[in-house]
């Protein structure tokens, strides 16, 4: 299987200009929608977060929920195109 390359270590200490370059950097990575799901990958954000929640006596979250309470404004227009799509192919 093929592996990944490392991420990079992260030196707290760097100066302003190393952190300015990696700013750059991390910018351009995250327009990348597979990067950010790769450095994010959705199931386990949600899962820490809830984990956090639940140990501060707070309500866990779920993904239904969470769409739920979006108003059809914030949604973007390719996505509610998708979301339509698989709508109509469901039902």
């Amino acid at each position: 299987a093929a592996r990944s390359p490392a991420a990079p270590s992260i030196c707290w200490s760097a100066s302003p200009f190393v952190m300015t370059d990696f700013k750059g950097e991390f910018d351009t990575d995250w327009a990348d929608p597979g990067f950010r799901l790769s450095t994010c990958p959705p199931k386990q954000v949600l899962a820490r977060f809830n984990s956090r929640q639940q140990a501060r006596k707070g309500q866990a979250v779920s993904f239904s929920a969470l769409a739920r309470s979006h108003r059809v404004d914030e949604i973007a227009v390719e996505m509610a195109e998708v979301l339509t799509a698989v709508d109509a192919a469901l039902g």
